[in-house]
């Protein structure tokens, strides 16, 4: 559709810029010479990508996106505050389990180690932002998974600290059960980023998976040449 597309690049380079409200339906007609039926068309396909929102009474607007800087080790929570976004979390799962092959490996366990496994949806000013899948050794928190919302004020209070994350990012399709959950569709794009976190003496502390919403969130790498 040929107004989604000019208006999706329009927002996307930052000439109609989060916030800004849209022109109503009739002007958006005449300006592109198509009938009012194509751009609510349109219009419904943008906010399906979560380009726009529509407000009752207000209009349609830029929907916010959210921008994640290639920086030091951060926290989700700390993340969203800083963009002016309330974070929240919805638990899905925390449990002790027996870990995988590749958790083995990534997290550098005994055989026969125990490891705790944790599901949540993040959000931002309660809209699902990120599932993230976190997979840590049992033996950190004492095997136990009645933490409270915080991970890592959990481990900072047994005296765990991560100080240093490799990252690993990719494009993937969002799985039916993983776009039911953040509120798009199946096979819509997500960001999937992979983090191992590791303690100042080089223990692997953390194996998390996070898929974000590729219609709401942005990675940035900040390049300086040195």
């Amino acid at each position: 559709m040929r107004l989604a597309r000019l208006l999706r690049a329009a927002i996307v380079d930052g000439k109609l810029k989060t916030g800004e409200v849209l022109p109503p339906e009739r002007e958006l007609a005449e300006r592109f010479q198509v009938s009012r039926d194509t751009v609510r068309r349109a219009i419904d396909k943008l906010t399906r990508q979560g380009l726009i929102e529509s407000r009752r009474g207000a209009g349609t607007f830029v929907a916010a996106r959210v921008e994640q800087q290639l920086s030091p080790v951060t926290r989700f929570s700390d993340d969203m505050q800083r963009r002016g976004l309330q974070p929240g979390s919805q638990w899905l799962r925390r449990e002790l389990d027996r870990p995988s092959p590749d958790e083995l490996l990534a997290l550098g366990l005994a055989p026969h180690a125990r490891v705790i496994r944790l599901e949540r949806v993040r959000t931002a000013d309660a809209v699902p932002m990120a599932i993230e899948r976190a997979t840590l050794p049992a033996n950190l928190l004492s095997g136990a998974v009645d933490f409270g919302d915080s991970l890592y004020r959990a481990l900072q209070d047994a005296d765990v600290h991560p100080v240093r994350a490799v990252q690993r990012l990719r494009a993937e399709l969002a799985s039916a059960r993983d776009a039911e959950l953040l509120g798009i569709r199946a096979g819509d794009p997500v960001l999937s980023i992979e983090r191992r976190s590791f303690s100042s003496d080089g223990c692997p502390l953390e194996l998390t998976r996070t898929l974000y919403r590729g219609d709401r969130y942005d990675y940035v790498a900040v390049l300086d040449q040195g």
